[in-house]
């Protein structure tokens, strides 16, 4: 049994109810242990849990990248999970 992931280093500019929600779809997808191993996995649930609320999402979850790019105002969000990386953000 695997100890219960814990999101940290969170950096968004999401509103508080948006924020909630995102975290909340990033835990549930970590509860299924396939996601937790398999970082595209991960990245596909995620992303398409997100576009259910909305848009076009893009998601990128591994262990090191750089980044920087546009995006929407509400809806960027970054986390460290254990030795991974989560980005999450709408661009249109």
């Amino acid at each position: 049994m695997m100890n219960k992931p814990e999101l940290k280093n969170i950096q968004t500019n999401m509103v508080d109810h948006r924020k909630k929600e995102t975290i909340g779809i990033i835990y549930r997808a970590l509860e299924d242990e396939k996601n937790y191993i398999y970082p595209q996995c991960l990245c596909r649930t995620i992303k398409e849990q997100c576009d259910k609320t909305g848009g076009t999402w893009n998601c990128h979850v591994g262990p090191s990248f750089g980044s920087s790019f546009p995006y929407n105002s509400n809806t960027y969000f970054y986390a460290e999970c254990d030795d991974l990386s989560i980005l999450l953000y709408k661009f249109q």
